[in-house]
């Protein structure tokens, strides 16, 4: 007989079966060379359909390139240049020009220039702006870096890569000064870099490096536009609180109560506070060094202080135009039609789908493969809704910036279930930048060909917040989550792809030429490429040097081309800049200095107002310029008393005494 068991332990309980494998097994995690290599060709391909066309000469660039030039020559921020963002973009700026051997070439630059009348350099010593794109596409790398961490933290993996390389497809080679290789404004990459360098290092393990990452990146941010920096710190410092470790977790039923709240001020708290401290100490040291000797009226009318305290109407007017929020009779229908597409997404993504898998699954990707390519070639002769090539794409992601700030709101308020859960502290502070860096575009969010600078900004945090609740928090409730990703993926690259296909077709269209200048090459419209070629002919075989080139209204590019300083301070006049008296100021120092050359370009200011310059504002700068100046060249091909704003584009140059040269 076989031995009975002890009596005083139960008989064995047989095993229970093993549970059926899974329906779908889980796919190993993409090797990190492959998804370098995804973000790495989206990038490329958006830089490719873009090609040379992110440098715009008129609107921007001009200050982005002259104003770090001029400062690696010598000359002080706000003291003898206007500026109206923090310092450190125009700083590492001018360090990455004298870095780069621009230095030789800069060498011969005045050091300063309290004295307009100073000796000036050989004119044929400008720098070139590769160093400066070389900058521009190393930061917007880390942005791409730090973006799929922080969005790898809040959400997975997967929907961290697809919306890091729709991220590169749509921003590094974005139309009208959005494109991140050169910005509207390298000021703000910095602090996009920044801001998310402290995000993502706060959710690192405690301790002195973390501390170290979190206070660089928050100074950079702080120092560079001082309002990113601020939402920034506003951000850790609610995530802090909100999501501490080291509170008490929430009542249990039938536990016996704690006697009280958990503290406000723990440890964890403190620590952070110090870190916010710490940044926050660093940018004051930096804005105190940037602001010594420079009055406190200067800053506020042409400083960093402008925007926050002396904001003009004329801007004001751009950035609710640029809101949208000045006209709520096309922003609104805009939405509306965004929402019903959004939610016409989701819905085919969400269709269960039949088995076998794989066969819905080609057939989904071919027939929006094929509905995009008909879509792009015969939307606009067929009149369908946003079918011209130089239209705006559908409104998809017109909505995001509202719904990442009711996301981030969400994540703010719905109570974890323990203090110490990192993704849902994650979530936050990207739902949250998202909708920070939004508000600029709440309702203007528009991707395509027209879409505006402002736009291509808020894009990374805002694609990576839709990916995490799209693909991390709603597919797990859906009958078929595995197909709803794939769906949604399909259709976010041939959204991607008919923007790349639009962008493309308008940047090599037979209107457009290639440039070479000594400073490098761009592609423009072949009347603006013809004109400043001339131009740059003109100032090469008529100056000398000492000789000084004031460019209006936004012509530093010429300055920079040529290596002629600017006499002025102001490296742009557009509408609102010259008020409060600082026109006469202005006028006053042109004629003081003289300068050799004066340059008027044909650039319309239709979105401050304003249109005209000389006539519809700064009228007594130009007629001071007309009374000192005669007209010596022109070139395009616009009439000879054509005004700022004509269909013709215009270059003109004056110079002091009579005599006039047409070419």
């Amino acid at each position: 007989m076989p031995d009975q068991p002890p009596r005083d332990h139960p008989p064995p309980v047989p095993e229970a079966p093993a549970a059926a494998p899974a329906r779908v097994a889980k796919r190993p995690p993409w090797p990190a060379l492959a998804k370098v290599a995804l973000v790495t060709a989206a990038a490329l391909a958006s830089l490719g359909a873009n090609w040379l066309r992110w440098i715009n000469p008129f609107v921007d660039s001009g200050r982005e390139m002259n104003v770090p030039a001029r400062l690696a020559a010598g000359e002080r921020l706000y003291r003898d240049i206007v500026f109206y963002y923090g310092p450190a973009g125009p700083w590492l700026q001018a360090l990455v020009l004298r870095a780069s051997g621009g230095a030789a070439r800069l060498a011969g630059r005045p050091r300063s220039l309290p004295d307009v009348t100073a000796p000036a350099a050989s004119p044929a010593a400008g720098p070139s702006w590769l160093p400066l794109e070389i900058a521009c596409l190393a930061l917007a790398a880390a942005i791409l870096v730090l973006l799929y961490r922080l969005a790898a933290a809040a959400g997975g993996p997967r929907s961290a890569l697809a919306a890091t390389a729709l991220a590169a497809a749509f921003c590094l080679g974005a139309p009208h000064g959005g494109a991140f290789i050169f910005p509207y404004s390298a000021s703000s990459l910095y602090a996009l870099a920044g801001a998310l360098l402290a995000l993502a290092a706060s959710l690192g393990q405690p301790g002195w490096r973390r501390r170290v990452l979190v206070a660089a990146g928050l100074a950079l941010a702080l120092t560079a536009r001082a309002e990113i920096g601020a939402a920034t710190a506003l951000i850790l410092l609610l995530a802090a609180v909100r999501f501490r470790s080291d509170r008490s977790p929430g009542p249990v039923p039938g536990a016996a109560q704690a006697p009280g709240p958990a503290p406000l001020l723990t440890a964890e708290v403190l620590a952070s506070l110090a870190d916010l401290s710490l940044a926050v100490a660093a940018a004051l040291a930096v804005y105190v060094a940037a602001f010594a000797g420079v009055s406190w009226h200067v800053l506020l009318g042409q400083g960093p202080l402008t925007h926050a305290l002396a904001m003009p109407p004329e801007w004001k007017a751009l950035y609710g135009t640029v809101s949208g929020l000045a006209r709520l009779d096309r922003s609104l229908p805009r939405l509306a039609w965004g929402l019903a597409l959004d939610a016409l997404v989701l819905l085919v993504c969400a269709w269960p789908a039949a088995r076998p898998r794989l066969l819905p699954r080609l057939v989904f990707g071919a027939a929006a493969v094929a509905g995009v390519a008909a879509y792009a070639w015969w939307g606009g002769p067929l009149r369908w809704p946003w079918g011209r090539i130089a239209d705006d794409l559908p409104p998809v992601l017109f909505p995001l910036p509202l719904v990442a700030g009711a996301a981030a709101l969400a994540a703010l308020l719905r109570p974890p279930a323990d203090g110490g859960d990192g993704r849902a502290r994650a979530r936050f502070m990207l739902f949250a930048l998202a909708a920070a860096l939004g508000s600029r575009v709440v309702l203007g969010c528009r991707i395509g060909p027209e879409m505006t600078a402002y736009s291509a900004l808020p894009l990374p945090p805002l694609l990576a917040m839709a990916g995490v609740l799209a693909a991390d928090l709603l597919a797990p409730h859906l009958h078929d989550p595995g197909g709803f990703r794939f769906r949604l993926a399909v259709l976010a690259a041939a959204f991607a792809g008919l923007f790349l296909f639009r962008v493309g077709a308008l940047a090599w269209g037979p209107h457009v030429e290639r440039l070479d200048t000594p400073a490098g090459s761009v592609r423009l419209p072949w009347k603006e490429a013809n004109a400043i070629a001339g131009t740059l002919d003109y100032l090469a075989a008529r100056a000398r040097p000492g000789d000084r080139l004031a460019s209006f209204p936004e012509a530093g590019f010429f300055n920079f081309v040529t290596g002629l300083p600017n006499p002025m301070r102001e490296e742009e006049i557009f509408p609102g800049v010259l008020g409060g008296g600082r026109e006469a100021e202005a006028t006053a120092r042109l004629l003081a200095s003289r300068p050799r050359f004066v340059l008027l370009a044909n650039r319309p200011t239709p979105e401050f107002g304003p249109r005209a310059f000389g006539d519809d504002y700064a009228a007594g700068l130009w007629s001071a310029v007309e009374s000192h100046y005669s007209l010596a060249a022109t070139f395009g091909n616009a009439a000879e008393g054509a005004r700022i704003g004509a269909r013709r584009f215009f270059i003109r140059i004056y110079e002091p005494g009579p005599g006039i040269a047409r070419r």
